[in-house]
């Protein structure tokens, strides 16, 4: 179902990617412009990738310990499809600050 992670991935690359792509899209200024009529909280844990079991547990888990219905967000690079986890959505980063 999921594509193995590189065991060769080089994180801090893929970092650097991902900071250009912010710079170059202004995607800071779209995120505060996507949340200016926001009227509560949105939850938001990011991860570099989900794919082990227990990587997607761990960060999972403090998002499942909050019990009000505030939307609540897992960011990864991992290029998979959406996921909902009992009302957690897993998304990839970069489609989620292009795209909203």
């Amino acid at each position: 179902m999921y594509k193995p992670v590189d065991p060769k991935a080089n994180f801090p690359a893929q970092e650097e990617e991902v900071l250009s792509f912010w710079k170059e899209k202004d995607i800071f200024k779209k995120s505060i412009a996507q949340r200016k009529d926001s009227q509560g909280n949105t939850y938001t844990q990011v991860a570099a990738s989900v794919r082990e079991p227990q990587t997607l547990q761990r960060e999972l888990c403090p998002l499942q310990a909050m019990r009000d219905n505030y939307p609540k967000f897992l960011l990864t690079l991992d290029d998979d499809p959406e996921s909902d986890y009992q009302g957690i959505l897993r998304r990839n980063a970069l489609q989620w600050l292009v795209e909203g």
